[in-house]
């Protein structure tokens, strides 16, 4: 019913701080599409489809072998950075609650809590790889012709 989630035992900064690093993501996730279609045109329309782990082998792959020598080893760089944040992502994503033992509530994984600060220290670096990447579409890979934004 409308207003159920605010009955959920949650710390909202806690909540807020897990909100920004899912964004964040999303928007690292996006850019990394953008820039394997810049390699691969029209491989964004079949991203919708696809996890954020096949998204990132593919862009892994294609970059691996891009013409560009000057090119290719920031691609490939920023490329493996975007797969080892996928499974950043996805331990937080693939997280239990759980109450600490002064009743918070938070993220429980692999046996350990997650804490707001290993929240945050995600969002930056989600943030910091989106950055890298927006760089490079926007510095050497965009299209001359634009193209619509990619189904997620």
């Amino acid at each position: 019913m409308k207003n159920d989630r605010l009955l959920m035992p949650v710390d909202e900064a806690y909540a807020s701080s897990f909100g920004l690093a899912m964004l964040c993501f999303a928007r690292l996730e996006a850019m990394a599409v953008y820039c394997h279609d810049a390699l691969v045109p029209g491989s964004m329309f079949q991203a919708s489809s696809k996890t954020a782990g096949r998204i990132a082998s593919e862009f892994l792959q294609c970059a691996a072998t891009h013409h560009d020598d000057a090119l290719q080893p920031q691609l490939v760089a920023a490329a493996a950075t975007f797969k080892e944040l996928v499974e950043i992502r996805n331990s937080l994503c693939h997280s239990h609650p759980a109450m600490t033992a002064d009743r918070q509530q938070q993220l429980y994984r692999r046996g350990e809590f997650i804490t707001i600060e290993e929240v945050d220290d995600a969002a930056d670096s989600f943030a910091a790889c989106e950055l890298i990447l927006n760089n490079l579409f926007y510095g050497h890979l965009k299209p001359l012709e634009p193209r619509p934004p990619p189904k997620i």
